[in-house]
């Protein structure tokens, strides 16, 4: 997140003339460094809340939280830690009202109550990747603190990215919903060549 956006250990210094590719392309193959969004330098911010990192553009934060594959609807943010109990105890806002275009002022939003630093809705972007079958999932929404046993974990969230093997499925891979693939657990044998024991007398000098 801090290479696309910009942020963290590759911010661009003012003296720096273009993108900055020679440190922006360190450390990730090409594929995926290809597949980064072209963003402004400033266009997105970085904005932790209670050192949870979170980045933030126009009114909006986002939260980065893994789940359990397929359990998208039963995290228990108490359990998460004492950021993401108090992001989940925001003020409601709609779906819908919060990429409507039309007249709606993020200064009324309340927001997190004790948050004096980021003034907008705080939303959570959930992750998770199943190792066995390569499955992945990534979801935005805002999160809420249930009122009831089977009350919801979200007040809404919505499916940003998911492919992979399904579970007990013919082992055709499911393509991404956006460019990109899944993180892969394949690595190449590594050649191992075993020495022959010694005899004679270079044996007996080993041993000695």
């Amino acid at each position: 997140m801090d290479r696309a956006t910009s942020n963290g250990r590759f911010v661009l210094g003012d003296d720096v003339d273009g993108t900055g590719s020679d440190v922006l392309e360190r450390g990730i193959v090409p594929e995926v460094f290809r597949s980064m969004p072209s963003l402004a330098p400033e266009a997105i911010a970085r904005s932790d809340y209670q050192q949870s990192p979170g980045w933030a553009a126009e009114g909006y934060r986002v939260l980065l939280q893994s789940f359990t594959f397929g359990r998208i609807d039963d995290i228990k943010w108490v359990q998460r830690s004492d950021a993401k109990r108090r992001v989940a105890s925001q003020h409601f806002i709609g779906e819908d009202t919060l990429f409507d275009d039309a007249d709606f002022g993020l200064e009324s939003i309340p927001g997190i109550p004790d948050d004096d630093d980021f003034v907008g809705v705080t939303l959570v972007a959930t992750h998770a990747f199943n190792p066995a079958t390569k499955q992945f999932e990534l979801y935005i929404g805002q999160s809420k603190n249930p009122a009831y046993p089977e009350d919801s974990c979200w007040h809404w969230r919505q499916l940003l990215l998911s492919g992979g093997t399904p579970m007990g499925g013919t082992g055709i891979a499911v393509p991404p919903a956006l460019p990109g693939d899944a993180a892969s657990t394949d690595v190449d044998d590594v050649v191992v060549r075993i020495k022959k024991p010694l005899t004679g007398e270079g044996a007996g000098a080993a041993n000695g």
